[in-house]
């Protein structure tokens, strides 16, 4: 009896993912992804949208930049990890983190910005009471198409915290 729930278990979580992951072709695949919607919500298994692979592929290269600023007036500029200058094996360790640092930059995400400018206070060197303020930047860039311009870089100062 036992193996018996296993496999139906096992069965059911397969196909949970497989609908829920694969894009909709056909009408009976949009039909049965809507109940499917509501369980792996509600289960936490939601694979999100696939942005990476086509048709809609991202483009947008993103990373965070911090400027601490001390009380000696010494500055310590930190950045996120930059996806292209990872190797593949630290891409796949680091994919969390990355994402993480590529959604809590969105105004829809404000509320996280006060924790991580005290949290980046807190990992450098110096004593978190010497910090006087810090400044949290979005540093962006659109991918070009193959035949077209260079990248060029957008930064845009959202979140400043002072300490004082």
């Amino acid at each position: 009896m036992t193996r018996k729930v296993t496999n139906i278990f096992i069965i059911t979580f397969i196909s949970l993912i497989l609908v829920d992951g694969l894009p909709s072709t056909s009408q009976f695949h949009r039909w049965l992804k809507g109940p499917v919607d509501k369980v792996t919500d509600y289960l936490g298994i939601w694979q999100g949208s696939w942005n990476l692979f086509a048709p809609n592929v991202d483009k947008t290269n993103v990373r965070l930049e911090a400027m601490i600023k001390y009380r000696d007036g010494s500055e310590l500029i930190w950045n996120s990890p930059v996806w292209a200058k990872m190797g593949p094996v630290e891409k796949f360790l680091t994919f969390r983190q990355a994402e993480f640092y590529d959604d809590v930059r969105m105004d829809r995400n404000r509320g996280a910005w006060e924790p991580l400018a005290i949290y980046l206070a807190k990992q450098h060197p110096k004593d978190e009471t010497e910090v006087r303020s810090i400044e949290l930047l979005r540093i962006w860039s659109e991918a070009p198409p193959p035949e077209g311009e260079p990248f060029h870089e957008h930064e845009f100062m959202f979140y400043t915290r002072s300490f004082e």
